[in-house]
């Protein structure tokens, strides 16, 4: 007799992936039932989570409720957002140049130009993104400019946004100065028209004790993992963290490792407890 334990094994595991769309799919069809509205410009999925994350509801109430309170749902609820938290910064998605974790959520894109100024030893940092230009020019231009002489020593010109190709550009890569290049980079990411919302926080050390951060909450213990007490921003972090996991599977973006199964599992338990609000 043949005996296929193997395979029946292998066909006796959750695939997260389906589960998480199916836990999607009601709560897609609440806020499209809710908040879908031409006259006020609502239409796509993005521009109704968008509305979900910066207004009062059910959706985001409940989260808000969760994070504030000690009952055992709130525990749990907070205990799987770390979890998924260090997932997410274990296993990149969709990749390490784009990757989602709590702090790559960017929850107010930044508009018009941009500019920021830095100083580092005896030089300035000056950084500029020129909306107004053609997508054909040149828009972003970082100078570093002696301080003292107010000569020009760097000029690192880029046509969009993005780090990576910065970080590669000639000019850049060129300056000796390894300290002056960290700096230049820091001031550049305050230009990002996308620019991330930070919400995690660091257990501050003193005397070589760990002490829980001021404005916190803890949604882990071991390892430690705090948030800003802001618990509005937490929630529209939340928000579209979980829409981003939605579109990365929808859109066919994500590589379907099972590597990358955990990461899903908790996002299905999360959208689970948050879909007892929806009716």
């Amino acid at each position: 007799m043949s005996i296929y334990i193997d395979k029946w094994l292998e066909k006796a595991k959750i695939d997260y992936f389906s589960m998480f769309i199916k836990a999607w799919i009601p709560f897609n069809a609440w806020y499209m039932r809710e908040f879908y509205d031409e006259s006020a410009g609502r239409k796509s999925d993005s521009d109704i989570m968008y509305y979900i994350g910066h207004n009062d509801n059910h959706y985001r109430a409940r989260i808000v409720s969760l994070l504030q309170n000690d009952d055992s749902d709130s525990i749990v609820f907070r205990q799987t957002i770390a979890k998924l938290q260090y997932e997410l910064t274990s296993h990149s998605i969709p990749n390490a140049e784009n990757k989602l974790t709590l702090d790559t959520i960017c929850i107010n894109p930044q508009s018009g130009n941009l500019s920021e100024i830095g100083k580092v030893g005896t030089y300035d940092i000056k950084c500029e993104y020129n909306r107004l230009l053609p997508r054909t020019s040149r828009r972003i231009k970082c100078e570093v400019i002696n301080r003292k002489t107010t000569h020009t020593k760097h000029v690192i010109e880029q046509f969009e946004w993005n780090l990576t190709e910065f970080e590669n550009i000639r000019e850049f890569i060129t300056i000796p100065n390894e300290n002056l290049k960290r700096k230049i980079v820091d001031v550049y990411k305050q230009i990002n028209p996308r620019k991330p919302t930070t919400i995690t926080l660091l257990p501050i050390i003193y005397e070589g004790v760990s002490k829980v951060p001021r404005n916190s909450i803890q949604l882990a213990q071991k390892p430690s993992l705090y948030v800003t007490d802001n618990v509005n921003i937490v929630a529209e972090v939340i928000i579209h963290l979980m829409y981003e996991l939605r579109c990365k599977l929808f859109h066919g973006e994500l590589d379907p490792l099972e590597v990358y199964q955990p990461i899903y599992q908790y996002a299905y338990e999360i959208q689970m407890m948050l879909n007892k609000e929806i009716r």
